[in-house]
């Protein structure tokens, strides 16, 4: 996934696995196109096997600074929006707007990078 694609889903908490490029071509011969699709196959698979095994990891995640500052920086705004909102009802029925939700899901976070991450999300909004 190229940079600037991701960084919308890290910012909304999801967690970044990998990532799987398929080029495909209109006007390609029938041989060409069943390795490819046998190669496609075999790279679908293994990352839905990455997919499946962070999914039943149990280790937590570790936040880096930059996602736990756009997590306080979208907190703040939400629990300062309008409470008849869908955002701030999504918000405030996740439990994210409350006082001691650090992240979007338990995580390990140290906290001093929490502290840190409040008072530069509250500088820039």
């Amino acid at each position: 996934m190229c940079k600037l694609t991701s960084m919308a889903p890290l910012s909304w908490g999801f967690d970044i696995c990998g990532s799987l490029s398929i080029v495909t071509h209109k006007d390609i011969s029938k041989e060409k196109s069943s390795i490819q699709q046998d190669r496609s196959d075999k790279l679908t698979d293994g990352m839905a096997r990455k997919i499946i095994n962070q999914l039943n990891s149990k280790k937590l995640i570790k936040p880096s600074f930059s996602r736990m500052i756009a997590f306080n920086a979208q907190k703040k705004v939400y629990k300062n929006s309008n409470k008849e909102k869908a955002d701030y009802k999504y918000w405030k029925q996740n439990g994210w707007l409350e006082k001691d939700c650090k992240f979007y899901i338990d995580a390990r976070i140290n906290p001093l990078k929490n502290l840190l991450a409040k008072i530069i999300s509250n500088v820039m909004s």
